[in-house]
């Protein structure tokens, strides 16, 4: 090979992460003798523009004679110097060819994703320090042998301290607070091109789990402390409110904050507040109770004291809700004071959860699932409060119990006045209340209240 160049015997494949600063050595290790090896013989290529395909000729000239050894060593007449360059002109625009079906990232690079192309043996490519700046200024990112790095310093609205979950995004903030970053993606809308309710509820699951895992307390359970796994138990959540201003939209950036508190001798609570990236208005907030159960029995537990001191370090005392809003009861349906029943629903296989039972999520589907078509279509849903009764496996047969609790003639009951009903337009904002229970024997599994309010 020719001064100035690096081996790779490789195919290359691109990997895109979330952080630009984290050493990526848990997904790509060398050996000590070979890194210093690397560092020693390849050059690092810091490149912080280049939009187009391949830089232009002089560009990559300059690059190939900054790189070559042998141009730093020694002076070189003009002559040779314009020869280097065309030749690396030459080797630039050939080897950068044949390299971009193995480079084909740039249309999804963001300002604010770092990249790294980790090398496996199958195909060897020769690459100069041209080569290297003209595939840095299709990447617009820094190239060293087997790592490319973006050179943006990461930056957000919001500074806080604490651990940073490099490859998602999250980081604590004010010690205990563990925030995180999330765009609406399309599979997260409805037909109205906003975000629905379970995209919600799936985003607290997901950075609930995703604080766990960055205090340090996960063991290999769902969400589980160490200690909680060495006495066999699972965490439960026993109830969940929440309240929703506005669903963004798709395309829109949130920023959720989650953290957890005590709740009575043997609970947790579990808030979240949910802002838009650019403006910080909150659009939702929510709060959760959790207790702990018994692996194999199914019980609930008393929470062990070493598991207490692991999590009591944790809590905050900062709430979602104001406190009094949490509390009213909601009423147990029956045949006899529901107005919509929907039977014979079945959970699938994709339904469950790690802990092999029915995810919550999948409640609220079932929920909709009695409520009338006209309903969905005129309203949106803008708080709910779920009191979880027990678990719900996948040989379950459900049943979906609605009824009105509060909307003018929506609640009078009797069947000439639910016929008039469902002709008339609905008001403005409605309350139902919902259960789910088992279809065979009647057992609860989750009672509900929803509040709606006019798309319109």
């Amino acid at each position: 090979m020719g001064s100035g160049s690096i081996s790779m015997t490789t195919t290359m494949r691109a990997t895109l992460c979330c952080s630009p600063s984290e050493d990526h050595h848990h997904h790509y290790r060398k050996s000590p003798a070979a890194a210093a090896a690397a560092a020693s013989s390849s050059p690092k290529v810091k490149v912080n523009g280049g939009h187009g395909l391949l830089p232009s000729s002089s560009s990559s000239s300059a690059a190939a004679a900054t790189s070559s050894p042998s141009s730093s060593a020694s002076p070189t007449s003009s002559s040779s110097s314009a020869a280097a360059a065309a030749a690396a002109t030459t080797t630039t625009s050939a080897a950068s060819s044949s390299l971009l079906p193995y480079l084909s990232i740039s249309s999804v690079l963001s300002q604010k994703a770092a990249a790294v192309l980790s090398v496996a043996s199958e195909t060897s490519y020769a690459l100069s320090g041209a080569v290297l700046s003209a595939i840095a200024g299709v990447t617009q990112i820094a190239i060293v042998p087997g790592v490319v790095e973006d050179q943006e310093q990461h930056h957000h609205h919001h500074h806080g301290g604490g651990g940073v979950d490099t490859l998602k995004q999250g980081r604590l903030v004010e010690r205990v607070v563990y925030r995180q970053t999330f765009v609406v993606r399309s599979y997260e809308v409805g037909p109205d091109k906003t975000a629905t309710l379970d995209t919600f509820l799936n985003l607290f699951q997901e950075t609930a789990l995703n604080h766990v895992l960055i205090s340090g307390l996960a063991g290999n359970g769902f969400g589980t402390t160490h200690e909680m796994i060495r006495n066999n138990l699972i965490w439960v959540v026993t109830r969940m409110q929440v309240q929703v201003e506005r669903y963004p939209a798709w395309g829109n950036a949130l920023e959720i904050d989650t953290w957890v508190g005590a709740s009575g001798k043997n609970g947790m609570r579990r808030d979240w507040l949910v802002r838009d990236y650019k403006t910080g208005s909150i659009l939702a907030r929510a709060t959760s109770t959790w207790v702990m159960m018994h692996k194999d029995t199914r019980r609930l537990s008393k929470m062990p004291d070493l598991v207490r001191a692991e999590i009591s370090p944790w809590f905050l005392s900062r709430t979602a809700f104001i406190p009094e809003e949490s509390c009213s009861k909601i009423e147990k349906l029956d045949n006899s004071n529901t107005r919509y029943i929907r039977s014979n629903l079945t959970p699938r296989h994709s339904d469950l959860d790690m802990n092999q039972h029915v995810n919550n999520v999948k409640y609220l589907t079932w929920m909709m699932e009695s409520l009338p078509q006209n309903i969905l279509e005129s309203h949106h849903l803008v708080g709910i409060t779920l009191e979880y009764r027990r678990e719900c496996s996948k040989s379950d047969m459900v049943e979906s119990l609605t009824h009105p609790e509060r909307g003018g003639h929506l609640a009078i009951n009797g069947a000439a006045a639910a016929a008039a009903a469902a002709a008339a337009a609905p008001p403005s904002q409605l309350d139902f209340i919902h259960l789910l229970r088992m279809q065979t024997g009647g057992s609860e599994i989750v009672r509900a209240r929803t509040s709606w309010k006019s798309r319109h």
